[in-house]
């Protein structure tokens, strides 16, 4: 583009248009997904221009405004050189605190937790907008479980940031469209090195200073384990204390050179391992395994050359599927029982390649569980709801010393915990007790009870093996995904794209697109996505583009001198929310907050479920709410 107009925030939405400039050929607009969206220009004008903050272009259709005046460089009376940088209105969130409702109905409190999920938290953003007249939309959000979340000292754009990294996705903003799900577009477009080939240069580059890990040891969260469990955190499937017991080793020359290596052994007891495979090597040897299958029975017996041999032993069938002992060395017989534990669980990757580097990460939000719906409530005792859809009993499965209880994901007891007094299995009714952690309130109490349709799960309890082995695997899905991606280098790669290239086949990219590099010499031939793009504003084909798997929400500058926000502290607080003594049925819009947890409705109001604008507070002692 050779030029680019201006306009003045007035009164007209649209603004009035002021001047147009001619940017220098150094003047580039930069985007990164999760990330600033902004132009930095340079110009030189024989007029001086007296900008204003909040004055705005759009360029490649998106609006940017100034939220910092210039720098200009008086050379001359007739010479002023420009240097600007203009945000796209993303940066506008920066400028919001991200606040919840305060004792006087308005939202003014930075320090709260919130239980929500990810379309709770987004609606809070845009109603924080709305408080100084920025009229934000809600795009498309995914679908998340509930989360019990802390918030210090934020701001909106923080705030929205952590969410992504909360719920393991992206946020992406549009205008003024916020959309917290992760987005991508497959162009096709392939870029090689070379004269029209579409790259003037490839240069690989270290994403981060993380450490490559081949071995990954994962853990899961300490609730709701069975008793005898091996272990105080969730393991990866098949981690059981032993894969057989009490071997015993006789062996046998059968002529030839050869002999019988007969093993004596108890399988495992309870894990309904259905055969058990014989692994021998050579002692000594790093060479493949050969494998043996046979039954879960005693006694194997195995014909082989004499000689020194390192055997293990490998569990089919059952929750110890797959599972391999420790190895053993066999020379001369082994009379004495001896004990083969488990190797330790972890997932591997890549260690031929890199070498032996481990690593251990805890999954805290991985247990087993199971996400219950209220199907009946009673009418006289809000202590009591039925669940038809339970399908184990609960008085079966009590840890010793512990009271099961019930932490409610929604409704209007979103975030609070209750033990469990009675269950009744024929009935699938539940009796729960008074919370002992809200000293203000009487919860639950007529005003404030379970409901048809909340959601719950049940916690310090012991789970059926299927919730356990369904937490496992789980947990072996996460712990793999993670590996995929530190188990080798984490690298990326910034190409200079050939303008002549883009512009002939009328090619642009963008942020969130998917492009194929392909080198020889880097031994690359993949797919990559584009999160970085920095575009000339004069010559509009030329870009330098920045690829790679991983993307990390980005830190918004600094606006208009203002401080940077406080370090966030957003933690998972499963037990009581710090905004308790909020009262239920305040509403903004779709918004409603019952007992300090802001919830979405989408029912009209009625005469219990009043307007934002209806509501005061009567009494500060019992904080009940009523209509003015």
């Amino acid at each position: 583009m050779t030029t680019i107009d201006f306009y003045r925030v007035y009164s007209d939405p649209g603004g009035l248009f002021q001047l147009s400039i001619k940017p220098d050929s150094t003047s580039v607009q930069v985007k990164k997904i999760m990330g600033e969206n902004q132009l930095t220009i340079s110009f030189e004008d024989s007029r001086y221009i007296d900008f204003k903050l909040r004055d705005f272009c759009v360029v490649f259709g998106e609006k940017y405004q100034l939220n910092r005046l210039p720098v200009i460089d008086k050379v001359s009376t007739y010479l002023f050189k420009y240097e600007m940088v203009l945000q796209a209105e993303s940066a506008d969130l920066a400028k919001m605190q991200f606040l919840f409702l305060g004792s006087d109905n308005s939202l003014k409190e930075s320090d709260f937790s919130l239980m929500g999920n990810a379309e709770t938290f987004i609606d809070l953003i845009l109603a924080n907008m709305a408080r100084l007249g920025y009229d934000w939309i809600k795009g498309e959000i995914l679908s998340t479980p509930y989360k019990n979340l802390s918030f210090s000292a934020e701001n909106c754009y923080n705030a929205l940031s952590r969410l992504a990294t909360e719920f393991d996705t992206e946020f992406w903003i549009i205008g003024r469209t916020i959309h917290l799900v992760k987005k991508r577009t497959d162009t096709g477009f392939v870029f090689r090195h070379g004269r029209f080939r579409g790259a003037y240069e490839i240069i690989r580059q270290n994403l981060d200073n993380s450490d490559v890990v081949t071995r990954l040891y994962a853990f899961g969260a300490e609730k709701n384990l069975p008793q005898g469990y091996p272990g105080i955190r969730l393991r990866l499937p098949g981690f059981y204390p032993y894969a057989i017991t009490n071997l015993t080793v006789i062996i046998t020359a059968t002529g030839g050179g050869n002999s019988d290596y007969e093993f004596t052994f108890d399988p495992p007891g309870t894990t309904g391992v259905t055969g058990i495979d014989i692994e021998y090597r050579i002692a000594g040897s790093t060479g493949a395994w050969t494998t043996d299958a046979g039954a879960a029975t005693s006694p194997r017996t195995i014909n082989l050359p004499t000689g020194s041999y390192e055997f293990r032993f490998m569990t089919i069938g059952g929750v110890a599927n797959g599972v391999r002992s420790d190895v053993v060395t066999v020379t001369t017989d082994i009379s004495s029982p001896v004990l083969l534990p488990v190797s330790y669980p972890y997932l591997e990757k890549n260690i031929a390649l890199y070498g032996l580097l481990e690593a251990t990460q805890l999954f805290d939000d991985i247990y087993p569980h199971r996400t219950g719906t209220i199907s009946s409530v009673n009418a006289i005792d809000f202590y009591k709801f039925i669940d038809t859809s339970m399908n184990f009993d609960i008085n079966a499965f009590l840890l010793p010393g512990m009271t099961a209880k019930v932490v409610f994901n929604t409704g209007q007891l979103a975030g609070y915990s209750f033990e469990v007094s009675a269950y009744n299995n024929g009935t699938k009714e539940f009796t729960i007790l008074k919370n002992k952690d809200e000293a203000t309130l009487e919860i639950p109490s007529a005003s404030l009870k379970p409901a048809i349709g909340d959601k719950y799960v049940l916690v310090d309890i012991r789970m059926p093996q299927s919730y356990v082995e369904t937490a496992e695997e789980l947990l072996k899905t996460k712990a793999t995904e993670l590996l995929e991606q530190i188990s080798q280098p984490q690298v990326g790669y910034q190409m200079i794209l050939d303008p002549v290239y883009l512009r002939d086949r009328n090619r642009t990219i963008d942020i969130g697109n998917e492009v194929w590099i392909s080198d020889t010499q880097f031994a690359i031939n993949r797919k990559y996505r584009v999160v970085s793009t920095t575009r000339n504003l004069v010559s509009e084909f030329s870009y330098s583009a920045e690829l790679s798997d991983k993307v990390q929400p980005g830190t918004m500058q600094r606006i208009m001198n203002s401080l940077d926000s406080s370090e966030r502290n957003i933690t998972d607080n499963a037990q009581q929310l710090a905004n308790n003594q909020l009262i239920n049925g305040i509403q903004i819009g779709n918004l409603k907050i019952q007992q300090g947890t802001l919830i979405l409705v989408d029912v009209p109001t009625t005469s219990t479920d009043v307007g934002f604008s209806q509501l005061r507070i009567e009494d500060a002692t019992n904080k009940i709410f009523k209509r003015l």
